[in-house]
């Protein structure tokens, strides 16, 4: 498995950074999406 990563990093360490700022941004979104209602609710609760 080592091998591979070492293999692959240079490749895949180029797109990794962009995959993870797309998957942020759709994290965000999504909670957008379901509303910030949700979102209050569980802060409040937190507090």
């Amino acid at each position: 498995m080592k091998r591979n990563r070492q293999r692959v990093g240079r490749q895949a360490g180029r797109f990794h950074k962009v995959v993870q700022q797309n998957v942020t941004w759709a994290h965000r979104s999504k909670r957008l999406v379901r509303g910030d209602i949700q979102e209050s609710s569980v802060a409040n609760s937190s507090i």
